[in-house]
């Protein structure tokens, strides 16, 4: 409660975003929620597969999902197509475009390892 009060206080004292620390932690608000989106896809992943695909994909049509979000949504999307649905093809296509959605991030990184390490030369 505190903390909301404190992050409440500072986006109206920037309320011109003049020092960018309103955005900043509207930014914090909007992926928490559409964290909070992706998390129930996939706890229903292992159920109901097409299911979390067509949630995750929801999310993904949002022109509003952030860059991050969108990158964490084609991730996991991508591991449900390959450990869950067993398309290999359509993971890799997924994690391609996972990574094409910010190739100089950080998760970036890390998705390119994993392309490389689920799909080997292949890659």
């Amino acid at each position: 409660k505190y903390y909301k009060e404190t992050v409440e206080e500072i986006i109206a004292l920037d309320a011109d975003n003049e020092a960018g620390l309103k955005k900043h932690y509207e930014e914090i608000e909007v992926a928490k929620a559409q964290r909070k989106v992706l998390q129930m896809a996939m706890r229903s992943a292992r159920n109901n597969a097409e299911g979390a695909i067509a949630k995750i994909d929801e999310l993904l049509a949002n022109e509003d999902t952030l860059t991050a979000i969108r990158q964490e949504a084609l991730a996991m999307k991508s591991q449900v197509q390959m450990f869950v649905l067993k398309d290999k093809d359509a993971a890799k296509a997924t994690l391609i475009k996972a990574i094409e959605a910010d190739p100089e991030s950080d998760i970036a990184a890390q998705l390119k390892q994993a392309l490389e390490r689920m799909f080997g030369n292949d890659a």
